[in-house]
């Protein structure tokens, strides 16, 4: 009588064990599928973030936004991309057939400045009076400046009719960094060298990356493992009892 005794116990305990690391499993799943929602949300949100202009943790100016991260299907499939500009929608398209992509961001920088404010005409090719500013035919005048970013040459040629020739040289550095959040979300900042320019719209993407807790972890590698193993030990220890 005690042998039974003692063997259902030992039943007992291995099925309560076998279903507390079945209800774990269970509870591991579905803390990922609301990760899962909650990622969708936050990747919804994202697509209609706006650019904005603020100081980052360093002290320097940046301009931010919060990046997509989720399945690019998913993204364009979703009620919330029909209602984005064409411009947008035609990003995450493009992307949406991109093999390997990791991560992608776009910008429109617009950069305007004040230069010469002041000309002086040349001596020798214009004549000046009261009311009239007279030029030889086929005389330049020619105008340079230059800023820390932007170098250009204006050349006007007076002849049978007025010629202009505009040439000129941008350049600024773009710095991109993409910032984990403390929610998990990414936000990115574009840091312009340029103090004249600023990012008027912009859209970013990244590939994302599947984040589980240790439990979750342990739980996906030996999650089967570890009840298939019990289950057998078990059952060959109670076969070895009832003998």
């Amino acid at each position: 009588m005690d042998k039974i005794k003692n063997n259902i116990t030992l039943i007992l305990t291995v099925i309560t064990i076998i279903l507390v690391l079945l209800n774990l499993k269970q509870c591991s799943n579905n803390s990922a599928l609301k990760q899962d929602a909650k990622k969708f949300d936050q990747s919804i949100a994202a697509l209609h973030d706006s650019i904005r202009k603020t100081v980052n943790s360093k002290g320097d100016t940046v301009f931010a936004e919060r990046v997509v991260e989720y399945g690019l299907d998913d993204i364009v499939n979703s009620e919330a991309f029909k209602s984005l500009s064409k411009e947008k929608q035609k990003f995450y398209l493009e992307l949406d057939k991109t093999k390997g992509l990791l991560a992608s961001s776009q910008a429109t920088i617009e950069s305007q400045a004040k230069l010469i404010e002041n000309l002086n005409y040349n001596k020798d090719t214009v004549k000046l009076n009261d009311s009239t500013i007279c030029y030889n035919k086929g005389a330049k005048e020619i105008f340079i400046d230059s800023t820390g970013n932007l170098k250009y040459t204006h050349t006007l040629t007076f002849g049978n009719t007025l010629s202009s020739n505009f040439s000129y040289k941008y350049m600024t550095n773009i710095q991109t960094s993409y910032i984990r959040n403390k929610d998990k979300t990414i936000t990115i900042e574009y840091k312009l060298n340029d103090p004249n320019a600023v990012v008027t719209q912009a859209q970013s993407f990244i590939v994302p990356q599947e984040q589980k807790t240790k439990f979750q972890k342990f739980m996906g590698k030996t999650g089967k493992w570890l009840i298939s193993t019990a289950a057998a030990i078990a059952g060959g220890y109670i076969g070895y009892k009832l003998k």
